[in-house]
């Protein structure tokens, strides 16, 4: 009994078991069915759940002054990108296509209720758009061996590639190219009313016939309106046009294009920085684009659904620079206007604020336009980080202040200034064709003598010098949060034929930059400061990310060494001294100038053409400002090229309104009030007769008092000063 038993278990188990077999065989076969065999079905729930996606762009933080004030803007516009790929599948110009011919040739294509497209309701108007299609690509499709097919496995891992082989294999290439032609110009006639092109351009984009590089995925047009945007989305989804996508973006503008257009920099077409503080903070500004998919029905309208998923867009960080705009534009003013007057190449001024090193003007000409990009060619080089040059006598006060804070020379010490042979130099050091004979220290700085600075530096010895070479930043980069700063260059000063002419400015090449910072650290009691271009970096929301505060590098010298060559440079504006023309009545300024030939592109120097110079500082007791002023091959026709001639007049003018604009008050009130009267008269003579008879009389502070008892500030104070004629001088 217990053997008939088990053999009863046993079928059962048998029995069991096979069914499991064919029920799981049933299953498998019917997934491979509705996979593989059956494609129409995988075309109908694509075409009933079609997933797009959506890009939300970013907000690209914004630039401003120390006061606030934008720099920055950005414009929110669309563009219509093109997805080529699928303009050239059949499954998906079919469907224009279909629609287009239901609609408009129903006479044809019929419901199986054998009304016409304006009588059918929107069911059946889908169902008819359907029927179409799957007329139009049964007449594609290949009538090979149906084994030969390329299977979805067959592709997998290789991307679009793959994609386009398995479509070859399906449909045949000749008669699809006919569809794509013709899909081509039914996109074009929906769309060129709406873009206002021409039919033939947009077909000629999106064909590219001829072109040895095919853009797959391109935007056809670009800064659309909001409003034009949404009105070609609804033209692209009621005439089942796929391929495109409208996708908003956002547009750099510069709210005043060709100011600070060295340091603002700008972005590509792709909203990545390019140049300036737009790529060296490109990481902050920038953001993180947000993104949103959502679902279509197969008459192109959304469906709500809960798997629809929104990414809130990340938007940049803030940025607050030094800069202050109301001084940057008087020094670009007052640079465009002394580099035209002296029909120069280009030059640069740069303002530092001594103590904390901020820059709070920084402008190269020539310039060029942020937002047209006009003359960006012409125009690339920022002079006031990049240029190089040999920067002459501004450099003397590294040997002075070597020789001096070392404790081998004072400021009264004598030297003997007659010219000198150096081992190694076929010319002697000279002055010619000036002689000094013998000069305090301060004396050399004064009337800029080249013999007593190369003494000074030989008595100070190389080493030493080099010690204060490396203090004042002249062997690094001074970084400055601006790309591509350019480095100094020296010669090798152990040699004295190299070490004689670096004492006063030539054998070494430097940076703009470097010399405003080697003399803010002058000013600043001889505390050398990183320049700051940055002073705040702050979220989307207005909380502080980066104080940026300043940053002291060294002290490069004594605070009396500092005081006294003040004092010595304060010399060299006053009488006697090579930058009278930088004085400025009712303060006190210091500063020097600096005159050096340029080298020819074949070697040596050019006999008649100059680099030239000047830094000066205000007040010279507590300065409030450095400000470096450099043109670049000057050819004056009222005076000899040089730095007291050239560049210390355009100090002058751009110093006097930033002292007003920064309402610093005078050393000697009763002397700029003087001046200042004195400027307005000659402003009044220069003045044409009939502006004069039509402009009011000019009157004395004391007579224009407001309602308040107070005096008001000239508006003319913040104005670029009108170019008057000038005497030639004697260059100093």
């Amino acid at each position: 009994m217990s053997s008939i038993f088990a053999n009863q278990f046993a079928n059962r188990c048998l029995q069991l078991g096979v069914g499991v077999m064919l029920l799981t065989g049933v299953i498998a076969w019917r997934l491979v069915d509705m996979q593989i065999v059956d494609k129409n079905m995988i075309a109908l729930r694509a075409e009933k759940d079609m997933v797009e996606f959506e890009t939300i762009p970013a907000q690209r933080g914004i630039i401003m002054d120390r006061h606030e004030e934008l720099l920055t803007n950005n414009i929110l516009h669309a563009e219509l990108k093109v997805d080529r790929y699928l303009l050239r599948d059949p499954k998906m110009v079919t469907w224009g296509l279909a629609y287009n011919i239901a609609s408009h040739d129903a006479a044809t294509y019929l419901a199986p209720n054998g009304g016409k497209w304006a009588e059918l309701n929107a069911d059946e108007r889908v169902r008819l758009v359907k029927a179409t299609q799957r007329v139009l690509l049964k007449r594609v499709e290949k009538r090979g061996d149906k084994d030969a097919l390329i299977l979805p496995h067959e592709i997998k891992g290789k991307g679009a590639e793959g994609a386009r082989e398995m479509l070859k294999n399906q449909f045949d290439e000749d008669k699809c190219a006919d569809y794509f032609r013709a899909h081509d110009r039914l996109v074009a006639e929906w769309l060129a009313p709406l873009l206002q092109m021409e039919p033939g351009v947009i077909v000629d984009r999106i064909a590219q016939d001829g072109k040895t590089r095919v853009l797959q995925d391109f935007a056809l047009a670009k800064n659309l309106t909001e409003d034009r945007a949404d009105e070609i989305k609804k033209t692209l989804a009621r005439a089942r046009l796929r391929g495109f996508s409208c996708q908003s973006a956002l547009r750099r503008s510069y709210v005043t294009p060709t100011s600070l257009a060295h340091v603002l920099g700008f972005v590509d077409y792709e909203n990545e920085g390019v140049c300036g503080i737009e790529a060296r903070f490109n990481g902050y500004l920038k953001g993180q684009n947000g993104s949103r998919e959502y679902r279509r029905d197969a008459r192109g309208l959304i469906l709500p659904s809960e798997d629809d998923r929104f990414k809130e867009p990340i938007h940049g960080q803030n940025i607050r620079l030094t800069i202050d705009m109301r001084l940057q534009s008087i020094i670009e003013q007052e640079l465009e206007a002394g580099i035209l007057k002296n029909r120069a190449a280009r030059g640069t001024i740069i303002v530092v604020e001594p103590k904390t090193g901020d820059i709070l003007a920084m402008a190269s000409y020539p310039t060029f336009n942020l937002n047209t990009k006009e003359n960006q060619g012409q125009a690339a080089l920022n002079y006031a980080v990049q240029g190089s040059y040999e920067p002459g006598s501004t450099f003397k006060v590294v040997a002075v202040t070597s020789a001096v804070d070392s404790g081998k020379l004072g400021f009264n010490s004598i030297i003997n200034c007659e010219s000198f042979h150096v081992p190694g130099r076929a010319k002697p050091i000279s002055d010619a064709p000036r002689h000094y004979g013998a000069l305090s220290v301060a004396d050399v700085l004064k009337k800029s003598s080249n013999t007593g600075a190369a003494r000074i530096g030989i008595t100070a010895e190389w080493p030493t010098y080099k010690q204060y070479l490396e203090k004042f930043g002249l062997t690094t980069k001074t970084g400055i949060d601006l790309p591509s700063e350019g480095r100094c260059l020296l010669q090798d000063g152990r040699s004295k034929a190299n070490f004689a002419p670096i004492c006063f400015g030539y054998s070494v090449n430097v940076t703009p930059l470097h010399i405003a910072m080697m003399y803010s650290a002058i000013a600043n009691d001889g505390l050398r400061m990183k320049p700051r271009l940055i002073d705040k970096i702050i979220s989307a929301d207005g909380s502080i990310v980066d104080e940026c505060a300043p940053q002291p590098v060294v002290q490069v010298m004594k605070e009396r060494t500092a005081r006294d060559l003040r004092k010595a440079l304060h010399n060299v504006t006053g009488e006697g001294g090579t930058a009278r023309r930088a004085a400025i009545p009712g303060y006190h300024v210091g500063g020097k100038t600096g005159t050096a030939h340029k080298v020819k592109e074949t070697g040596g120097y050019y006999d008649n053409r100059y680099t030239v110079s000047f830094v000066g500082m205000v007040p010279v007791e507590d300065p409030a400002f450095v400000c470096l002023v450099v043109i670049d091959d000057p050819h004056p026709t009222d005076c000899h090229a040089g730095g007291g001639t050239v560049c210390a007049p355009i100090f002058k003018k751009a110093a006097t309104r930033m002292l007003r604009t920064l309402n610093i008050a005078p050393c000697d009130p009763e002397a700029a009030e003087k001046a200042r009267r004195a400027e307005e008269a000659e402003l009044a003579l220069a003045a044409p007769s009939s502006a004069r008879a039509q402009a009011p009389p000019v009157t004395s502070p004391s007579a224009q008092r407001s309602s308040s008892g107070k005096p008001r500030r000239q508006a003319a104070r913040g104005r670029a000063a009108k170019p008057r004629t000038t005497t030639a001088r004697p260059r100093a």
